[in-house]
């Protein structure tokens, strides 16, 4: 059986599991596709542990090249489906890999930013995934005109234990057997020839 199924990635509501246990996940990293199996899933609870706070930042100013490993921190065997949601008045940009933006179009970056909530209450849009030890790298903005002395953000999702099947080129996913899950591990970068 070939094909793909894609239970909540991207979907408004709540946050739910791509997949359970001896279900099968398909992710885009590196520039292949990589088959595993989960062999468990954990939740990863928005507590105070799970609240990132880069600390003061200066009106209009950016603190940039900033890792998510801490609250992140996955095993060697493990995935995690994120999602974000400003706690204050900042602008966050996502890179994964640290070179390539996350949530962006030929011209322009998208941030997650508080006023988001508006349009996006359950944070879908933020949606993210890490694997082992690849994490994402953010900036932080503060847009106004005044400096401010926090700037947090919470996350929360899932955490997978999982075992790789197979690894794939990108031009074979209709040769890899389904049905499955399939999710970008990094950012979708752009071919050649679109300039």
């Amino acid at each position: 059986m070939y094909g793909c199924y894609r239970p909540g990635y991207g979907r408004p509501g709540f946050l739910a599991p791509l997949a359970g246990p001896n279900e099968n996940l398909l992710v885009h990293r590196d520039n292949l596709w990589f088959l595993y199996r989960v062999t468990g899933v954990e939740a990863v609870q928005p507590g105070d542990g799970m609240v990132v706070d880069w600390g003061a930042i200066l009106a209009g100013a950016t603190t940039t090249d900033q890792s998510l490993q801490t609250p992140l921190e996955l095993g060697n065997t493990e995935l995690g489906q994120f999602r974000m949601r400003p706690l204050d008045d900042i602008r966050i940009t996502v890179y994964q890999p640290r070179q390539a933006g996350r949530f962006t179009v030929k011209r322009v970056q998208s941030t997650v930013s508080l006023p988001g909530r508006l349009n996006d209450p359950c944070a879908h849009l933020t949606e993210f995934y890490a694997y082992r030890d690849e994490y994402p790298f953010v900036d932080i903005n503060n847009p106004a005109d005044v400096g401010i002395l926090i700037s947090r953000a919470l996350f929360w999702g899932f955490r997978y234990k999982v075992e790789e099947l197979s690894h794939h080129a990108l031009g074979a996913l209709a040769q890899i057997p389904g049905p499955y899950a399939a999710v970008m591990g990094e950012a979708l970068v752009r071919g050649g020839g679109e300039g």
